[in-house]
């Protein structure tokens, strides 16, 4: 993830490598109004949040605790759930399980080094802008 972080600005939300102090206000207020709407119903959602701060990122840091075959956790589905694509590394045979060929993730296993990785997920970025008729 360091190495990745040298060739393009990643936020970590999370508690290893946190470059961010906080959630951006907007989705603590989206998490705290679906989790009141769920505590009225008596249960509690802290997925909800990561679905909406990963709908914020066309791009979202997929890691999977283990690189086993056929192990793929909500590291890979939330993210397309929520319409970014995940940057995956993870099961070795992960196209097995994808709703779609190989092109909604960027799996890191296929690239030599970060810098390539980060290269290649410009490369996407300016692409979708592209297709969806947006300025760089």
């Amino acid at each position: 993830m360091h190495e990745l972080m040298k060739y393009i600005d990643v936020d970590n939300y999370g508690t290893c490598g946190n470059n961010i102090r906080s959630l951006p206000e907007h989705i603590v207020e989206i998490q705290r109004s679906v989790n009141r709407d769920l505590k009225d119903r008596g249960s509690y959602n802290w997925e909800a949040g990561k679905l909406i701060l990963s709908s914020e990122y066309l791009f979202t840091i997929a890691i999977e605790n283990s690189l086993s075959y056929d192990y793929i956790t909500e590291k890979l589905w939330h993210p397309l759930v929520a319409g970014s694509v995940p940057i995956y590394l993870g099961a070795p045979n992960v196209e097995d399980w994808l709703p779609c060929k190989s092109n909604c993730i960027i799996d890191l296993r296929k690239f030599k080094t970060p810098q390539d990785a980060a290269i290649h997920t410009i490369s996407r970025l300016f692409t979708s802008r592209a297709h969806a008729d947006l300025d760089p």
